[in-house]
């Protein structure tokens, strides 16, 4: 597995990529979730499992933000295993870099060609594909600050475009 830390409109972030074959453990709190951080999939996929009991999770897949499912948690603390059968990748932001707490964020997945309007005061952490906008583009990991004005972000990347949007 790789980690790259990134900045983020002040927060750090991680883009993490595994190779197919990998296996992670991470630990589950009391509530039995992961309080490591919030995580952003992007590419690839991966099972998720309660090492201790076999308890199956649901799979995390392109376009998974963990803060958008929040019943995706375990039925008992212990620990996740997650196998990834492709090569995955995945935003971290993580508390123990985030001194001064997790920012808030949603996530926004545009299809090839699909084109997206940007408020005014927008700031669009785009971590996978690549944007146009006013003629300019943009490819992920990148942070897009839109301060002029509403603009029309279009996907011209060959796929799927990821992105957080930071609150």
């Amino acid at each position: 597995m790789k980690f790259k830390p990134m900045a983020a409109f002040g927060s750090v972030v991680v883009v993490a990529t595994a190779d197919a074959g990998d296996t992670r453990e991470v630990a589950l709190d009391e509530n039995g979730v992961t309080s490591s951080g919030n995580y952003f999939y992007t590419h690839g996929s991966v099972a998720v499992t309660v090492k201790e009991t076999g308890e199956v999770l649901e799979n995390r897949t392109p376009g998974w933000l963990n803060t958008e499912h929040p019943s995706s948690g375990a039925a008992t603390t212990g620990t996740l295993l997650l196998t990834f059968s492709e090569p995955t990748e995945w935003l971290c932001i993580p508390h123990a870099h985030n001194k001064q707490g997790l920012p808030k964020v949603s996530s926004l997945v545009v299809t090839l060609g699909e084109s997206i309007t940007l408020n005014v005061g927008s700031d669009l952490y785009l971590v996978r594909g690549e944007f146009e906008i006013n003629s300019r583009r943009f490819t992920g990991p990148t942070q897009i600050r839109i301060r002029s004005g509403a603009v029309t972000a279009t996907n011209v990347s060959t796929g799927t475009n990821y992105a957080l949007l930071f609150k």
